[in-house]
């Protein structure tokens, strides 16, 4: 997974690397150090897998809230989620791999890029789409922020408010 990892075949290292090793087949290990060294090897294991969906809350989150106000059948989001768990695509496997048209690559490329979750590269003269990992202004979606409203809900809501605000200054009396 590491070596995957490092020379860009593979955006992300397999889940549980450690989970097994040959250390706690040894032969001269103490009666209670073999559970030992299995117990810290699942500790670490389950530990990296809830990273691992921590990460996945924070990723539907900023799906939710950047692609949410496309059409039901759009598959930017379906593009998006494949360059994020795997690498970088061009835009002939994006093709192949979702059945869209050469100018459906581009719409989805343009969906995703306008929306700061990926953006294009050329290598060696290929048309790529590579994965951002943004949050809200640089900053990573927390788990809370869940089932926060969407932007535009707010900024209805903050004039809502303002308008409230300047009718009631209005009946007052003060400007």
């Amino acid at each position: 997974g590491r070596l995957l990892t490092a020379s860009g075949a593979w955006a992300r290292a397999l889940p549980c690397p450690g989970a097994v090793t040959a250390q706690t087949l040894q032969p001269q290990l103490w009666p209670g150090e073999r559970a030992m060294l299995a117990a810290r090897s699942l500790q670490r294991s389950v530990t990296r897998l809830a990273e691992l969906v921590a990460q996945a809350r924070r990723r539907a989150v900023l799906m939710r809230e950047q692609l949410g106000h496309l059409r039901s059948s759009a598959r930017a989001p379906q593009v998006w989620i494949l360059l994020a768990g795997f690498a970088p695509l061009g835009l002939d496997q994006i093709t192949w791999a979702f059945g869209i048209s050469r100018r459906g690559t581009y719409a989805i490329g343009d969906a995703l890029v306008a929306a700061r979750m990926a953006r294009r590269e050329t290598v060696k003269g290929k048309a790529l789409l590579v994965v951002e990992e943004p949050g809200r202004d640089g900053q990573p979606a927390s788990l809370d922020q869940a089932t926060a409203l969407p932007h535009a809900a707010l900024a209805e809501f903050d004039a809502a408010m303002g308008e409230i605000d300047r009718l009631l200054a209005g009946s007052s009396g003060h400007p």
